[in-house]
Parts: structure tokens; C-alpha cells; sequence
């Protein structure tokens, strides 16, 4: 799938599993800034 929201038609266990990553993804930034 493709993170930032741009999946459509998927199921929502999928849409939280995507923002779970983004979330990660964001924290990761944050700690190294």
C-alpha cells in the first residue's frame, strides 16, 4: 500500500495499520531532529 493516506478502498484494519506507520515514521523524524 501507499502511506499518506492514498489508498483507497481498502478495509479499515488496513487504513489503521497505514496510520500506525505514518505515526512511526513521524516519530523516527522527530527524534532524529
Amino acid at each position: 500500500f501507499k502511506l499518506g493516506g492514498r489508498v483507497t478502498n481498502v478495509s479499515p484494519q488496513i487504513k489503521n495499520l497505514e496510520q500506525f506507520f505514518i505515526e512511526l515514521v513521524k516519530k523516527d523524524n522527530e527524534d532524529n531532529n
